[in-house]
Protein backbone atom coordinates (compact mmCIF):
# COMPACT_ATOMS: atom_id res chain seq x y z
CA UNK A 1 0.00 0.00 0.00
CA UNK A 2 2.93 2.32 0.75
CA UNK A 3 3.98 1.85 -2.88
CA UNK A 4 1.11 2.60 -4.44
CA UNK A 5 0.79 5.74 -2.23
CA UNK A 6 3.80 7.18 -3.04
CA UNK A 7 2.58 6.31 -6.64
CA UNK A 8 0.06 8.25 -6.80
CA UNK A 9 1.68 11.11 -4.92
CA UNK A 10 4.54 11.15 -7.09
CA UNK A 11 2.46 11.12 -10.25
CA UNK A 12 0.35 14.06 -9.31
CA UNK A 13 3.00 16.30 -8.40
CA UNK A 14 4.41 15.29 -12.00
CA UNK A 15 1.28 16.45 -13.76
CA UNK A 16 -0.27 18.76 -11.27
CA UNK A 17 2.00 20.08 -8.90
CA UNK A 18 1.09 23.20 -8.02
CA UNK A 19 -2.38 22.27 -7.41
CA UNK A 20 -1.60 19.08 -5.29
CA UNK A 21 1.33 21.35 -3.07
CA UNK A 22 -1.56 24.34 -2.14
CA UNK A 23 -3.80 21.37 -1.29
CA UNK A 24 -1.09 19.46 0.82
CA UNK A 25 -0.66 23.43 2.26
CA UNK A 26 -4.10 23.81 3.26
CA UNK A 27 -5.20 20.67 4.49
CA UNK A 28 -2.37 20.78 6.95
CA UNK A 29 -3.23 24.51 7.58
CA UNK A 30 -6.96 23.67 8.55
CA UNK A 31 -6.05 20.47 10.86
CA UNK A 32 -3.72 22.67 12.92
CA UNK A 33 -7.10 25.50 13.13
CA UNK A 34 -9.51 22.72 14.74
CA UNK A 35 -7.32 22.57 17.73
CA UNK A 36 -6.85 26.03 17.86
CA UNK A 37 -10.91 26.49 17.75
CA UNK A 38 -11.13 24.70 21.19
CA UNK A 39 -8.40 26.45 22.94
CA UNK A 40 -10.04 29.95 21.53
CA UNK A 41 -13.22 28.92 22.37
CA UNK A 42 -12.27 28.31 26.25
CA UNK A 43 -10.31 31.05 26.38
CA UNK A 44 -13.01 33.72 24.96
CA UNK A 45 -15.31 32.11 27.44
CA UNK A 46 -12.89 32.57 30.42
CA UNK A 47 -11.88 35.61 29.01
CA UNK A 48 -15.83 36.67 29.01
CA UNK A 49 -15.99 35.77 32.58
CA UNK A 50 -13.30 37.62 33.88
CA UNK A 51 -14.87 40.50 32.21
CA UNK A 52 -17.37 40.16 33.86
CA UNK A 53 -16.29 40.36 37.12
CA UNK A 54 -13.36 43.05 36.13
CA UNK A 55 -10.36 40.73 36.19
CA UNK A 56 -9.34 41.36 32.37
CA UNK A 57 -9.37 43.57 29.52
CA UNK A 58 -12.60 44.20 26.70
CA UNK A 59 -9.10 43.40 24.38
CA UNK A 60 -8.64 40.04 25.53
CA UNK A 61 -12.13 39.10 24.63
CA UNK A 62 -11.80 40.72 21.45
CA UNK A 63 -8.42 39.08 20.56
CA UNK A 64 -9.87 35.42 21.03
CA UNK A 65 -13.03 36.06 19.49
CA UNK A 66 -10.79 37.40 16.49
CA UNK A 67 -8.85 33.96 16.64
CA UNK A 68 -12.03 31.96 16.93
CA UNK A 69 -13.41 33.38 13.70
CA UNK A 70 -10.34 33.48 11.83
CA UNK A 71 -10.28 29.21 12.50
CA UNK A 72 -13.78 28.74 11.55
CA UNK A 73 -13.11 30.97 9.02
CA UNK A 74 -9.97 29.07 7.23
CA UNK A 75 -12.09 25.69 7.49
CA UNK A 76 -14.74 27.27 5.78
CA UNK A 77 -12.10 28.66 3.16
CA UNK A 78 -10.89 24.80 3.10
CA UNK A 79 -14.46 23.39 2.57
CA UNK A 80 -15.02 25.88 -0.44
CA UNK A 81 -11.67 25.20 -2.44
CA UNK A 82 -11.37 21.95 -1.85
CA UNK A 83 -14.05 20.63 -3.97
CA UNK A 84 -12.27 23.22 -7.05
CA UNK A 85 -8.84 22.37 -6.32
CA UNK A 86 -9.81 18.55 -6.82
CA UNK A 87 -11.47 19.51 -10.47
CA UNK A 88 -8.36 21.74 -11.30
CA UNK A 89 -6.53 18.81 -10.75
CA UNK A 90 -8.52 16.01 -12.51
CA UNK A 91 -8.01 18.42 -15.66
CA UNK A 92 -4.58 18.72 -15.11
CA UNK A 93 -4.14 14.74 -14.33
CA UNK A 94 -6.39 14.25 -17.43
CA UNK A 95 -4.68 16.57 -19.25
CA UNK A 96 -1.10 15.57 -19.34
CA UNK A 97 -1.50 12.45 -18.14
CA UNK A 98 -3.85 11.34 -21.38
CA UNK A 99 -0.87 10.83 -23.75
CA UNK A 100 1.02 8.26 -21.44
CA UNK A 101 -2.73 6.67 -20.81
CA UNK A 102 -2.97 6.67 -24.77
CA UNK A 103 0.72 5.47 -25.32
CA UNK A 104 0.35 2.89 -22.67
CA UNK A 105 -3.30 1.08 -24.67
CA UNK A 106 -1.48 1.48 -27.79
CA UNK A 107 1.33 -0.75 -26.77
CA UNK A 108 -0.89 -3.16 -24.91
CA UNK A 109 -0.73 -6.63 -27.37
CA UNK A 110 -4.07 -7.33 -28.77
CA UNK A 111 -4.33 -11.02 -27.49
CA UNK A 112 -3.76 -9.54 -23.67
CA UNK A 113 -7.48 -8.32 -24.24
CA UNK A 114 -9.02 -12.12 -24.03
CA UNK A 115 -7.63 -12.65 -20.91
CA UNK A 116 -10.43 -13.00 -18.60
CA UNK A 117 -8.50 -11.17 -15.99
CA UNK A 118 -6.67 -8.56 -17.76
CA UNK A 119 -10.91 -7.71 -18.87
CA UNK A 120 -11.39 -7.39 -15.09
CA UNK A 121 -8.25 -4.90 -15.17
CA UNK A 122 -9.28 -2.98 -18.05
CA UNK A 123 -13.03 -2.83 -16.35
CA UNK A 124 -11.69 -0.84 -13.59
CA UNK A 125 -9.01 1.35 -15.03
CA UNK A 126 -10.85 2.43 -18.24
CA UNK A 127 -13.55 4.55 -17.33
CA UNK A 128 -11.15 7.04 -16.07
CA UNK A 129 -7.25 6.28 -15.07
CA UNK A 130 -6.56 9.64 -13.62
CA UNK A 131 -9.53 9.58 -11.22
CA UNK A 132 -7.93 6.17 -9.76
CA UNK A 133 -4.52 8.23 -9.20
CA UNK A 134 -6.15 11.59 -7.89
CA UNK A 135 -8.92 9.94 -5.64
CA UNK A 136 -5.52 7.74 -4.18
CA UNK A 137 -4.02 10.90 -3.30
CA UNK A 138 -7.12 12.89 -2.35
CA UNK A 139 -7.81 10.28 0.05
CA UNK A 140 -4.02 9.09 1.45
CA UNK A 141 -3.86 13.75 2.21
CA UNK A 142 -7.50 13.36 3.43
CA UNK A 143 -6.80 10.67 5.44
CA UNK A 144 -3.55 12.33 7.59
CA UNK A 145 -5.49 15.55 7.36
CA UNK A 146 -8.25 14.30 9.57
CA UNK A 147 -5.49 12.18 11.50
CA UNK A 148 -3.50 15.29 12.54
CA UNK A 149 -7.06 16.94 13.24
CA UNK A 150 -7.63 13.60 15.90
CA UNK A 151 -4.54 13.89 17.20
CA UNK A 152 -4.03 17.34 17.95
CA UNK A 153 -7.75 17.72 19.57
CA UNK A 154 -6.53 14.85 21.78
CA UNK A 155 -3.70 16.51 22.98
CA UNK A 156 -5.85 19.91 23.81
CA UNK A 157 -8.04 17.14 25.79
CA UNK A 158 -5.35 15.62 27.63
CA UNK A 159 -4.50 19.06 28.59
CA UNK A 160 -7.32 19.63 30.21
CA UNK A 161 -7.00 15.92 31.88
CA UNK A 162 -4.26 13.63 31.16
CA UNK A 163 -6.81 10.35 31.82
CA UNK A 164 -9.45 11.70 29.94
CA UNK A 165 -6.90 12.00 26.87
CA UNK A 166 -6.27 8.03 27.80
CA UNK A 167 -8.96 7.49 27.90
CA UNK A 168 -10.41 9.08 24.70
CA UNK A 169 -7.34 7.85 22.95
CA UNK A 170 -7.97 3.96 23.66
CA UNK A 171 -11.42 3.93 23.12
CA UNK A 172 -11.00 6.30 19.63
CA UNK A 173 -8.42 3.56 18.74
CA UNK A 174 -11.20 1.02 18.72
CA UNK A 175 -13.34 2.39 17.25
CA UNK A 176 -11.25 2.98 14.22
CA UNK A 177 -10.68 -0.36 13.82
CA UNK A 178 -14.24 -1.44 14.03
CA UNK A 179 -15.24 1.12 11.40
CA UNK A 180 -12.23 0.13 9.19
CA UNK A 181 -13.13 -3.26 9.79
CA UNK A 182 -16.90 -2.60 8.59
CA UNK A 183 -15.70 -0.24 5.43
CA UNK A 184 -12.83 -2.96 4.85
CA UNK A 185 -16.06 -5.74 4.69
CA UNK A 186 -17.52 -3.45 1.88
CA UNK A 187 -14.65 -2.75 -0.30
CA UNK A 188 -13.75 -6.54 -0.50
CA UNK A 189 -17.33 -7.04 -1.98
CA UNK A 190 -17.13 -4.70 -4.56
CA UNK A 191 -13.70 -6.20 -5.98
CA UNK A 192 -15.19 -9.85 -5.54
CA UNK A 193 -18.00 -9.55 -7.84
CA UNK A 194 -15.98 -7.65 -10.75
CA UNK A 195 -17.41 -10.88 -12.92
CA UNK A 196 -20.42 -11.05 -11.78
CA UNK A 197 -21.19 -6.97 -12.34
CA UNK A 198 -19.66 -7.30 -15.72
CA UNK A 199 -21.75 -9.78 -16.77
CA UNK A 200 -24.80 -8.67 -15.10
CA UNK A 201 -23.97 -5.00 -17.14
CA UNK A 202 -23.88 -7.17 -20.32
CA UNK A 203 -26.72 -9.12 -20.09
CA UNK A 204 -28.69 -5.78 -19.04
CA UNK A 205 -27.08 -3.81 -21.62
CA UNK A 206 -28.64 -6.12 -24.47
CA UNK A 207 -32.35 -5.85 -22.93
CA UNK A 208 -31.56 -1.97 -23.19
CA UNK A 209 -30.33 -2.35 -26.78
CA UNK A 210 -32.87 -2.23 -29.62
CA UNK A 211 -31.40 -4.15 -32.03
CA UNK A 212 -30.66 -7.11 -29.58
CA UNK A 213 -33.64 -6.88 -28.25
CA UNK A 214 -35.40 -6.97 -31.19
CA UNK A 215 -33.70 -10.35 -32.12
CA UNK A 216 -34.32 -11.65 -28.69
CA UNK A 217 -38.16 -10.83 -29.38
CA UNK A 218 -38.36 -12.89 -32.63
CA UNK A 219 -36.51 -15.96 -31.46
CA UNK A 220 -38.65 -15.71 -28.31
CA UNK A 221 -35.79 -15.01 -25.94
CA UNK A 222 -36.58 -12.42 -23.94
CA UNK A 223 -37.78 -14.10 -20.74
CA UNK A 224 -34.57 -16.96 -21.25
CA UNK A 225 -32.30 -13.55 -21.34
CA UNK A 226 -34.29 -11.90 -18.39
CA UNK A 227 -33.95 -15.30 -16.18
CA UNK A 228 -30.64 -15.52 -16.62
CA UNK A 229 -30.00 -11.60 -15.68
CA UNK A 230 -32.30 -12.10 -12.66
CA UNK A 231 -30.22 -15.34 -11.37
CA UNK A 232 -27.14 -13.07 -11.73
CA UNK A 233 -28.84 -9.88 -10.00
CA UNK A 234 -29.90 -12.34 -7.29
CA UNK A 235 -26.52 -13.93 -6.63
CA UNK A 236 -24.88 -10.59 -6.17
CA UNK A 237 -27.74 -9.40 -4.11
CA UNK A 238 -27.43 -12.50 -1.40
CA UNK A 239 -23.71 -11.46 -1.05
CA UNK A 240 -24.81 -8.56 -1.04
CA UNK A 241 -26.71 -8.96 1.83
CA UNK A 242 -24.43 -10.96 3.73
CA UNK A 243 -22.07 -8.64 3.77
CA UNK A 244 -24.35 -5.92 4.84
CA UNK A 245 -25.20 -7.99 8.16
CA UNK A 246 -21.91 -8.16 9.08
CA UNK A 247 -21.47 -4.72 8.37
CA UNK A 248 -24.31 -3.92 10.58
CA UNK A 249 -22.77 -6.15 13.22
CA UNK A 250 -19.38 -4.50 13.24
CA UNK A 251 -21.28 -0.83 13.07
CA UNK A 252 -23.33 -1.90 15.83
CA UNK A 253 -20.50 -2.76 18.21
CA UNK A 254 -18.46 0.49 17.28
CA UNK A 255 -21.88 2.47 18.59
CA UNK A 256 -21.67 0.54 21.87
CA UNK A 257 -17.78 2.18 22.32
CA UNK A 258 -19.22 5.10 20.63
CA UNK A 259 -21.68 5.87 23.65
CA UNK A 260 -19.31 4.46 26.17
CA UNK A 261 -16.97 6.86 25.06
CA UNK A 262 -19.59 9.74 25.19
CA UNK A 263 -20.49 8.40 28.73
CA UNK A 264 -16.69 8.51 29.80
CA UNK A 265 -16.52 11.80 29.02
CA UNK A 266 -19.29 13.33 30.74
CA UNK A 267 -18.08 11.89 33.97
CA UNK A 268 -14.54 12.66 33.75
CA UNK A 269 -15.23 16.54 32.73
CA UNK A 270 -18.14 16.08 35.71
CA UNK A 271 -15.91 14.82 38.29
CA UNK A 272 -13.24 17.57 37.16
CA UNK A 273 -15.44 20.25 37.76
CA UNK A 274 -16.26 19.02 40.88
CA UNK A 275 -13.23 18.92 42.25
CA UNK A 276 -12.43 21.84 40.52
CA UNK A 277 -9.99 20.76 37.97
CA UNK A 278 -11.79 22.14 35.13
CA UNK A 279 -13.56 25.14 34.83
CA UNK A 280 -16.90 26.28 33.77
CA UNK A 281 -15.19 27.84 30.08
CA UNK A 282 -13.35 24.00 29.62
CA UNK A 283 -15.96 21.99 30.18
CA UNK A 284 -18.02 24.34 27.44
CA UNK A 285 -15.15 24.02 25.28
CA UNK A 286 -14.68 20.36 25.56
CA UNK A 287 -18.13 19.36 25.59
CA UNK A 288 -19.10 21.35 22.17
CA UNK A 289 -16.37 20.10 20.22
CA UNK A 290 -17.28 16.65 21.47
CA UNK A 291 -19.63 15.77 18.10
CA UNK A 292 -16.76 17.74 16.08
CA UNK A 293 -13.95 15.25 17.14
CA UNK A 294 -16.56 12.23 17.10
CA UNK A 295 -17.07 13.43 12.89
CA UNK A 296 -13.43 13.67 12.68
CA UNK A 297 -12.83 10.39 14.37
CA UNK A 298 -15.54 8.58 12.03
CA UNK A 299 -13.90 10.34 9.18
CA UNK A 300 -10.63 9.40 9.33
CA UNK A 301 -11.77 5.58 10.50
CA UNK A 302 -13.78 5.80 7.21
CA UNK A 303 -10.42 7.08 5.19
CA UNK A 304 -7.92 4.76 6.36
CA UNK A 305 -10.78 2.41 4.33
CA UNK A 306 -10.34 4.26 2.18
CA UNK A 307 -7.14 4.57 1.34
CA UNK A 308 -6.88 0.35 1.24
CA UNK A 309 -9.55 0.47 -1.58
CA UNK A 310 -8.02 3.17 -3.41
CA UNK A 311 -4.84 1.43 -3.27
CA UNK A 312 -6.65 -1.99 -4.20
CA UNK A 313 -7.63 0.64 -7.90
CA UNK A 314 -3.73 1.69 -7.87
CA UNK A 315 -2.83 -1.80 -7.91
CA UNK A 316 -5.19 -2.07 -11.04
CA UNK A 317 -3.66 0.80 -12.46
CA UNK A 318 -0.14 -0.87 -12.09
CA UNK A 319 -1.54 -4.15 -13.71
CA UNK A 320 -2.63 -2.06 -16.46
CA UNK A 321 1.01 -0.37 -16.86
CA UNK A 322 2.35 -4.00 -17.18
CA UNK A 323 -0.18 -4.78 -19.46
CA UNK A 324 2.07 -3.15 -21.98
CA UNK A 325 5.02 -4.02 -21.12
CA UNK A 326 5.84 -7.64 -23.34
CA UNK A 327 9.06 -9.43 -23.55
CA UNK A 328 11.20 -8.79 -26.73
CA UNK A 329 11.42 -11.20 -28.90
CA UNK A 330 14.86 -10.91 -31.48
CA UNK A 331 12.75 -10.66 -34.62
CA UNK A 332 15.51 -11.22 -37.75
CA UNK A 333 14.42 -8.78 -41.01
CA UNK A 334 14.40 -10.48 -44.03
CA UNK A 335 18.57 -10.73 -45.64
CA UNK A 336 17.38 -9.39 -48.68
CA UNK A 337 14.83 -6.58 -48.59
CA UNK A 338 11.99 -7.25 -49.45
CA UNK A 339 8.84 -5.53 -50.29
CA UNK A 340 5.28 -6.43 -49.91
CA UNK A 341 3.92 -9.05 -47.09
CA UNK A 342 5.97 -12.22 -46.69
CA UNK A 343 4.44 -15.11 -44.43
CA UNK A 344 7.58 -17.42 -43.25
CA UNK A 345 6.43 -21.13 -41.60
CA UNK A 346 3.75 -19.44 -39.63
CA UNK A 347 2.02 -21.29 -37.16
CA UNK A 348 -0.70 -19.96 -35.07
CA UNK A 349 -2.92 -20.88 -31.85
CA UNK A 350 -5.39 -18.13 -30.05
CA UNK A 351 -3.85 -17.43 -26.58
CA UNK A 352 -5.49 -19.63 -23.83
CA UNK A 353 -6.24 -23.14 -26.68
CA UNK A 354 -3.80 -26.00 -27.97
CA UNK A 355 -5.46 -26.23 -31.19
CA UNK A 356 -3.09 -24.75 -34.00
CA UNK A 357 -5.16 -22.97 -36.49
CA UNK A 358 -2.63 -22.13 -38.72
CA UNK A 359 0.04 -24.84 -39.66
CA UNK A 360 3.14 -23.98 -41.91
CA UNK A 361 1.63 -21.39 -43.95
CA UNK A 362 4.51 -19.51 -46.40
CA UNK A 363 3.51 -17.04 -49.31
CA UNK A 364 4.63 -14.01 -50.37
CA UNK A 365 2.47 -10.91 -52.23
CA UNK A 366 4.66 -8.21 -54.02
CA UNK A 367 3.68 -4.60 -53.63
CA UNK A 368 0.89 -3.27 -55.68
CA UNK A 369 -0.49 -6.74 -55.96
CA UNK A 370 -4.31 -7.72 -54.89
CA UNK A 371 -4.28 -11.02 -52.34
CA UNK A 372 -7.33 -12.60 -51.93
CA UNK A 373 -7.67 -15.09 -49.03
CA UNK A 374 -9.96 -17.96 -49.52
CA UNK A 375 -11.79 -20.60 -47.66
CA UNK A 376 -14.16 -22.34 -45.45
CA UNK A 377 -15.73 -20.79 -42.48
CA UNK A 378 -12.93 -21.48 -39.66
CA UNK A 379 -10.30 -22.19 -41.92
CA UNK A 380 -8.15 -19.43 -40.63
CA UNK A 381 -9.02 -16.75 -43.14
CA UNK A 382 -9.41 -13.56 -40.79
CA UNK A 383 -6.76 -15.09 -38.42
CA UNK A 384 -4.06 -14.74 -41.49
CA UNK A 385 -5.73 -10.85 -41.61
CA UNK A 386 -5.59 -10.76 -37.93
CA UNK A 387 -1.42 -11.44 -38.23
CA UNK A 388 -1.02 -9.21 -41.31
CA UNK A 389 -2.34 -6.04 -39.51
CA UNK A 390 0.01 -7.28 -36.17
CA UNK A 391 -3.29 -7.65 -33.70
CA UNK A 392 -1.10 -11.18 -33.06
CA UNK A 393 2.54 -12.30 -32.84
CA UNK A 394 3.13 -15.65 -34.68
CA UNK A 395 2.98 -18.77 -32.40
CA UNK A 396 6.08 -19.94 -34.52
CA UNK A 397 7.68 -18.44 -38.02
CA UNK A 398 7.61 -14.58 -38.87
CA UNK A 399 5.42 -12.19 -40.77
CA UNK A 400 6.91 -9.51 -42.44
CA UNK A 401 6.00 -6.27 -43.94
CA UNK A 402 8.92 -4.47 -46.12
CA UNK A 403 11.12 -6.27 -44.90
CA UNK A 404 10.47 -5.94 -40.84
CA UNK A 405 8.06 -7.69 -38.38
CA UNK A 406 4.38 -7.09 -39.04
CA UNK A 407 3.68 -6.26 -35.60
CA UNK A 408 5.95 -3.89 -35.22
CA UNK A 409 5.29 -1.46 -38.32
CA UNK A 410 1.20 -2.31 -39.27
CA UNK A 411 0.34 0.48 -37.90
CA UNK A 412 2.32 2.60 -39.86
CA UNK A 413 2.01 0.68 -43.05
CA UNK A 414 -1.62 -0.23 -43.60
CA UNK A 415 -5.09 0.43 -43.01
CA UNK A 416 -8.48 -2.44 -42.35
CA UNK A 417 -11.51 -2.78 -42.26
CA UNK A 418 -12.91 -5.37 -40.12
CA UNK A 419 -16.23 -7.37 -40.51
CA UNK A 420 -17.43 -6.07 -36.98
CA UNK A 421 -15.84 -2.41 -38.08
CA UNK A 422 -16.72 0.59 -35.64
CA UNK A 423 -19.57 2.75 -35.98
CA UNK A 424 -18.46 6.06 -35.08
CA UNK A 425 -21.16 8.26 -33.31
CA UNK A 426 -19.78 11.32 -34.68
CA UNK A 427 -20.72 13.38 -37.59
CA UNK A 428 -20.60 11.98 -41.45
CA UNK A 429 -16.98 14.16 -42.09
CA UNK A 430 -15.99 12.84 -38.82
CA UNK A 431 -16.50 9.12 -39.65
CA UNK A 432 -14.43 9.50 -42.84
CA UNK A 433 -12.00 12.20 -42.10
CA UNK A 434 -10.84 9.17 -39.81
CA UNK A 435 -8.58 7.99 -42.38
CA UNK A 436 -6.77 10.84 -43.09
CA UNK A 437 -7.12 13.65 -40.58
CA UNK A 438 -5.38 16.34 -42.55
CA UNK A 439 -8.32 16.44 -44.85
CA UNK A 440 -10.62 16.62 -42.78
CA UNK A 441 -11.53 20.54 -44.10
CA UNK A 442 -11.35 18.86 -47.41
CA UNK A 443 -15.67 18.94 -48.38
CA UNK A 444 -14.65 18.28 -52.00
CA UNK A 445 -12.82 15.04 -51.42
CA UNK A 446 -15.08 14.19 -48.77
CA UNK A 447 -18.09 14.23 -51.35
CA UNK A 448 -16.03 12.69 -53.93
CA UNK A 449 -14.55 9.99 -51.38
CA UNK A 450 -18.55 9.07 -50.42
CA UNK A 451 -19.26 8.83 -53.78
CA UNK A 452 -16.41 6.00 -54.52
CA UNK A 453 -18.12 4.01 -52.20
CA UNK A 454 -21.41 4.36 -53.80
CA UNK A 455 -22.86 6.61 -50.92
CA UNK A 456 -25.68 8.89 -51.37
CA UNK A 457 -25.67 10.37 -47.62
CA UNK A 458 -24.62 13.57 -49.01
CA UNK A 459 -27.66 14.10 -50.76
CA UNK A 460 -29.39 13.62 -47.93
CA UNK A 461 -27.39 14.72 -45.42
CA UNK A 462 -25.01 17.85 -44.47
CA UNK A 463 -21.52 16.70 -44.10
CA UNK A 464 -21.47 17.80 -40.54
CA UNK A 465 -25.07 15.82 -39.60
CA UNK A 466 -24.08 13.59 -36.72
CA UNK A 467 -24.42 10.01 -36.65
CA UNK A 468 -25.90 7.37 -33.84
CA UNK A 469 -28.59 8.14 -30.98
CA UNK A 470 -26.37 10.41 -28.37
CA UNK A 471 -27.29 13.65 -30.30
CA UNK A 472 -30.58 15.11 -30.18
CA UNK A 473 -30.40 15.65 -34.00
CA UNK A 474 -28.65 12.84 -34.58
CA UNK A 475 -29.87 9.83 -37.07
CA UNK A 476 -28.62 6.50 -37.83
CA UNK A 477 -27.97 4.61 -40.64
CA UNK A 478 -28.67 1.29 -42.16
CA UNK A 479 -25.85 -1.62 -41.58
CA UNK A 480 -24.94 -1.04 -45.27
CA UNK A 481 -24.54 2.46 -45.02
CA UNK A 482 -22.31 1.97 -42.26
CA UNK A 483 -20.41 -0.70 -43.99
CA UNK A 484 -20.17 2.04 -46.93
CA UNK A 485 -19.04 4.79 -44.49
CA UNK A 486 -16.01 2.70 -43.01
CA UNK A 487 -15.27 1.42 -45.98
CA UNK A 488 -15.20 5.30 -47.33
CA UNK A 489 -12.13 6.07 -44.71
CA UNK A 490 -9.79 3.54 -46.32
CA UNK A 491 -9.97 5.65 -50.04
CA UNK A 492 -8.38 8.60 -48.64
CA UNK A 493 -6.16 7.39 -45.73
CA UNK A 494 -2.41 7.83 -47.05
CA UNK A 495 -1.32 4.12 -45.90
CA UNK A 496 -0.14 2.05 -48.72
CA UNK A 497 -1.44 -1.80 -47.60
CA UNK A 498 -5.09 -1.68 -47.56
CA UNK A 499 -6.87 -4.93 -45.81
CA UNK A 500 -11.01 -6.00 -45.68
CA UNK A 501 -12.16 -8.64 -43.90
CA UNK A 502 -15.20 -9.58 -45.59
CA UNK A 503 -15.71 -5.51 -47.35
CA UNK A 504 -19.44 -6.41 -48.65
CA UNK A 505 -21.44 -8.37 -45.75
CA UNK A 506 -23.87 -6.05 -45.50
CA UNK A 507 -24.85 -5.12 -48.64
CA UNK A 508 -27.11 -5.64 -51.49
CA UNK A 509 -26.30 -7.16 -54.61
CA UNK A 510 -26.26 -4.66 -57.07
CA UNK A 511 -24.31 -2.50 -54.35
CA UNK A 512 -22.04 -5.10 -53.56
CA UNK A 513 -21.29 -5.45 -57.69
CA UNK A 514 -20.90 -1.61 -57.76
CA UNK A 515 -18.42 -1.91 -54.84
CA UNK A 516 -16.22 -4.74 -56.27
CA UNK A 517 -15.74 -2.37 -59.45
CA UNK A 518 -14.44 0.76 -57.04
CA UNK A 519 -12.15 -1.61 -55.25
CA UNK A 520 -10.54 -2.64 -58.56
CA UNK A 521 -9.85 1.01 -58.51
CA UNK A 522 -7.60 1.24 -55.11
CA UNK A 523 -5.68 -1.40 -56.83
CA UNK A 524 -3.66 0.76 -59.09
CA UNK A 525 -2.12 2.67 -56.48
CA UNK A 526 -2.81 0.25 -53.07
CA UNK A 527 -1.58 -3.17 -52.37
CA UNK A 528 -4.66 -5.15 -51.24
CA UNK A 529 -5.83 -8.11 -48.73
CA UNK A 530 -9.06 -9.14 -49.24
CA UNK A 531 -10.87 -11.86 -47.15
CA UNK A 532 -14.28 -13.00 -48.54
CA UNK A 533 -16.46 -15.91 -48.40
CA UNK A 534 -17.88 -14.86 -51.96
CA UNK A 535 -15.56 -15.50 -54.73
CA UNK A 536 -16.23 -13.81 -57.12
CA UNK A 537 -14.18 -10.74 -55.44
CA UNK A 538 -11.55 -13.03 -56.38
CA UNK A 539 -11.65 -13.10 -60.18
CA UNK A 540 -9.19 -10.15 -60.20
CA UNK A 541 -6.83 -10.78 -57.75
CA UNK A 542 -2.96 -11.49 -58.73
CA UNK A 543 -2.82 -14.22 -56.21
CA UNK A 544 -5.13 -16.30 -54.59
CA UNK A 545 -4.96 -18.66 -52.19
CA UNK A 546 -7.06 -21.07 -50.77
CA UNK A 547 -7.36 -21.89 -46.98
CA UNK A 548 -8.42 -25.57 -45.49
CA UNK A 549 -8.24 -26.67 -41.83
CA UNK A 550 -5.10 -24.40 -41.25
CA UNK A 551 -2.84 -25.01 -44.43
CA UNK A 552 -2.51 -23.59 -47.74
CA UNK A 553 -4.33 -26.04 -50.24
CA UNK A 554 -4.12 -24.37 -53.66
CA UNK A 555 -2.21 -20.55 -54.89
CA UNK A 556 -2.60 -19.05 -58.10
CA UNK A 557 -4.47 -17.05 -60.58
CA UNK A 558 -8.30 -17.42 -60.63
CA UNK A 559 -7.46 -19.09 -64.20
CA UNK A 560 -4.79 -21.43 -62.83
CA UNK A 561 -7.24 -22.57 -59.80
CA UNK A 562 -9.99 -22.86 -62.10
CA UNK A 563 -8.08 -24.95 -64.41
CA UNK A 564 -6.91 -26.93 -61.72
CA UNK A 565 -10.50 -27.98 -61.34
CA UNK A 566 -10.12 -28.53 -57.39
CA UNK A 567 -11.25 -27.05 -54.16
CA UNK A 568 -11.69 -23.64 -55.31
CA UNK A 569 -13.02 -24.49 -58.47
CA UNK A 570 -15.78 -26.31 -56.63
CA UNK A 571 -16.33 -23.55 -54.67
CA UNK A 572 -16.56 -20.89 -57.15
CA UNK A 573 -19.13 -23.60 -59.13
CA UNK A 574 -21.32 -24.27 -56.31
CA UNK A 575 -21.67 -20.28 -55.47
CA UNK A 576 -21.97 -19.37 -58.73
CA UNK A 577 -24.49 -22.09 -59.27
CA UNK A 578 -26.63 -21.31 -56.13
CA UNK A 579 -26.72 -17.72 -58.03
CA UNK A 580 -27.76 -18.66 -61.26
CA UNK A 581 -30.62 -20.70 -59.54
CA UNK A 582 -31.27 -17.82 -57.61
Amino acid sequence: MIKNIWLSISLVFKYAKHISLIYIFLSCLCSVFYSLQVIALEKLISNIGLYISNNTEWSRVILWGILLICAFIVAGIYDFLRPLLTLKMYQKLMINLTPYILNTIDRIEYSKFEDSQNADVLYRVAASPYKIIQNMFISTINMMYFIFSTLSMIIVFCKYDMYLGITIIINSFIVCILQYKAEKNQTELVYKQTKETRMSEHIGGMIFDKNALYELKIFGAVKTILLKWKNILNKLMLEKKEKLKQYALIVSVKNIFVLLLLILIGIFLGHGMEVKKITYAQFYAVFATVPRYMEILFTSSGLISNVVEKSKEVDYYKRFIDMARCEEKDIPELSVHSEGIVFSHVYFKYPGTDEMILKDVSFKIGRDEYLSIVGANGAGKSTIMKLIVGLYKPTAGNVYIDGKEAVAVAKEKLAVLFQDYEKYYLTIKDNVSIGNLELLMDDVLLEETLKKVNSNLLLRYHPKQNLGNIQEDAVDLSNGEWQKLAMAKLYITPKHYICFDEPTSAMDPITESKMYASIQKLKISKTLVVVSHRIVLSKYADKIIVIDKGKIVEEGTHKQLMDNNKQYAEMYEKQHEWYKSY
